[in-house]
C-alpha cells in the first residue's frame, strides 16, 4: 500500500481507540463513509487532501484528514450536545494521542467544521475535523 492508504488506515486504527475509551460518546468509526448514518454516534474517516514538497535530499508529505463525526437523536437540542461533546472528545484524543499514526508521522488537529450529510433523503447535522499527518524521508 502506498502513503495515503497507510495513513486512512493508521487514522482508522486511531478511530478505533478513541471508540474503545469512550463507548458513549460514539457508538461507530469507519475507514471510509457507511452506506447509512442513521440512527447511531458514528465517526469517519473522510477525504485526505495532501501537500508535497521537496529539497536537496529529502521530501515531506503533509496530509489533511477529515474525520466526520455525526450524530442522529431525536431532538435538535440533544443532537447538538451529543455532536458537540463528540467531537470535542475527538480533538482531545487526537491532540493527547499524536504518535498513533506510527513512528515515521504524527496527527495533529488543526480545525473543526460545522456541516451537514446527506442522508436518504434527509440531512443530518455533522462536525468536520480535520487533522495533519506528516512524513519526512530522504530522497535519493
Amino acid at each position: 500500500m502506498g502513503w495515503r492508504a497507510d495513513v486512512r488506515d493508521t487514522f482508522k486504527t486511531s478511530l478505533d481507540t478513541f471508540l474503545t475509551a469512550n463507548p458513549t460518546l460514539v457508538d461507530h468509526v469507519y475507514k471510509a463513509r457507511p452506506p447509512s448514518l442513521t440512527d447511531s454516534k458514528t465517526v469517519f474517516v473522510g477525504g485526505i487532501s495532501e501537500a508535497i514538497a521537496h529539497d536537496s535530499g529529502t521530501w515531506r508529505r503533509q496530509a489533511e484528514v477529515t474525520l466526520v463525526c455525526c450524530v442522529q437523536l431525536g431532538e435538535n437540542a440533544e443532537t447538538t450536545d451529543e455532536l458537540e461533546d463528540l467531537a470535542d472528545g475527538l480533538v482531545d484524543h487526537l491532540s493527547t494521542n499524536y504518535g498513533l499514526t506510527g513512528a515515521a508521522t504524527f496527527q495533529e488537529p488543526i480545525r473543526t467544521t460545522t456541516t451537514e450529510i446527506a442522508d436518504g433523503g434527509t440531512f443530518l447535522p455533522a462536525i468536520a475535523v480535520v487533522a495533519r499527518a506528516y512524513i519526512q524521508q530522504g530522497r535519493t
